[in-house]
């Protein structure tokens, strides 16, 4: 009975021994095992993100309800690497769901812009093919040739016949001028032949003055009969846009009979608009077409831009010179007209991409995979589906040109809800804080209310 008592005090002994030996060398693996899993618990708590289900944008680090709506927020699995990485005012967006709301971008590049400025444009007169037709003698209309407005005339056409007393008495004075020479030939006076030369010189130049042609001169010169009309001939060739004579008119010098245009070359006068008219310069070529005929095309060059804007339309007028040889462009008539504009070669985007806010210009920049950032820009010109960049961008940088409104929705989203979170846990903050203090200020009271002998004891 002894021995067996003896053996079980012994197996106890050792068994002690072996437990104690295990416990001694495995409690530092135990501790670090133990470190180990509480830092993993902690580091996915750390990790854990709630989001609300209404609101996705807005996130937290620990579950709660959600500063918009009031809903209780919910786990949010791991975010990628991608994601946590986004810095403020960018957005994240998987490539899964830019397929499914069909994200596109383009690259920002140079472009040779070529633009049309097209205008409305009206024929003129050129007012360097106007013509007056006036008398410098006075008289009676006799005969009227050219007798209604919008006739052709030529040059040497007669225009009409006129009877003037002084008309007469010149003529007389070249006929008597004339037999005194022939008088006086045989005289042997030389200087009296030279007077009378003078005198006929004299003559024949005064009706000369008097648009009495040479031929006609030599016809008086040939009859030796004294005309009671003379016939006027036109100086000048085209069409007579005024008519101020009749027949049997009495006609002072000066008066204005007729008004002649040369439309062989007209003006075509564009109104270019203020914003456009920088572009204009001379010598730029110009397309011109009828409103009438829009199928015929007119070539030209800019002339001449004049140098003041008119008020009520803010345009300025840019002429062309126009030949009509034709005369199909009549004065009046309005016309379409394309100004060719080589603008050189310009920093360029896709008009798509450019969201226009009316007081500044968004662009969604990819800023790396499948990061999006909101980015203003300052544009120029627009020529066709492009917009000359002038600031915020540079050559190369990646452009989203589809479904940029509903990132840039997306990125004020985020930054919204980040400010109002912000402002969530600040006010909790300071809710804290006030407890804080009245709690210490109500204990501090409690003290002070305890009996003195009671501190004693």
């Amino acid at each position: 009975m002894r021995k067996k008592i003896s053996v079980t005090i012994l197996i106890l002994i050792i068994m002690g021994l072996i437990i104690f030996i295990i416990i001694k060398f495995m409690k530092p693996l135990i501790n670090q095992f133990s470190n180990y899993r509480g830092k993993k618990i902690a580091t996915e708590k750390k990790e854990q993100i709630y989001y609300c289900p209404m609101h996705p944008n807005y996130t937290s680090d620990k579950p709660g309800e959600c500063p918009i709506c009031g809903m209780n927020l919910v786990p949010k699995k791991k975010d990628t690497k991608e994601e946590i990485k986004a810095e403020k005012d960018e957005v994240f967006i998987s490539p899964e769901k830019q397929q499914l709301i069909g994200v596109k971008t383009d690259r920002v590049r140079f472009v040779n812009f070529k633009k049309s400025v097209r205008a409305k444009g009206l024929i003129e007169y050129d007012e360097r093919r106007l013509f007056n037709v006036t008398t410098k003698i006075e008289g009676y209309v006799d005969d009227l040739f050219i007798n209604y407005t919008g006739q052709m005339v030529k040059k040497g056409d007669p225009l009409f016949t006129i009877y003037s007393p002084e008309l007469v008495s010149a003529q007389q004075e070249y006929l008597l001028a004339l037999k005194s020479k022939e008088i006086s030939k045989d005289s042997g006076f030389p200087e009296i032949k030279k007077s009378l030369e003078g005198l006929i010189e004299s003559a024949r130049r005064k009706l000369k003055l008097w648009d009495i042609t040479d031929a006609q001169i030599d016809n008086l010169e040939k009859t030796g009969n004294v005309k009671k009309s003379l016939t006027i001939y036109s100086p000048y060739s085209g069409f007579v846009v005024e008519k101020k004579v009749v027949e049997g008119m009495k006609i002072m010098i000066g008066d204005v009979l007729y008004k002649i245009a040369d439309l062989s070359s007209v003006w075509v006068v564009a109104d270019v608009y203020e914003h456009d008219i920088h572009s204009i310069k001379l010598g730029q070529s110009v397309q011109i077409s009828l409103l009438s005929m829009p199928e015929k095309r007119f070539f030209s060059k800019v002339s001449y831009i004049y140098p003041y804007l008119e008020s009520e339309t803010r345009t300025v007028k840019v002429r062309m010179e126009v030949q009509n040889v034709d005369f199909v462009l009549k004065p009046n008539m309005y016309v379409n007209v394309e100004i060719d504009v080589n603008l050189g070669r310009r920093l360029s985007i896709d008009e798509t991409a450019v969201i226009d806010t009316g007081e500044r210009q968004i662009v969604i920049l990819t800023v790396k995979k499948g990061h999006f950032k909101p980015v203003e820009v300052r544009i120029g010109s627009k020529v066709e589906n492009y917009f000359e960049i002038l600031e915020g961008l540079k050559e190369g940088d990646e452009v989203v040109i589809n479904a940029n409104f509903l990132i840039d929705s997306e990125s004020r989203m985020k930054s919204a809800l980040s400010e109002m979170a912000h402002a969530h846990n600040g006010v909790k903050k300071e809710e804290k804080e006030e407890n804080k203090a009245e709690k210490e200020k109500t204990q501090g009271r409690e003290v002070e209310k305890k009996p003195i002998g009671e501190h004693h004891h």
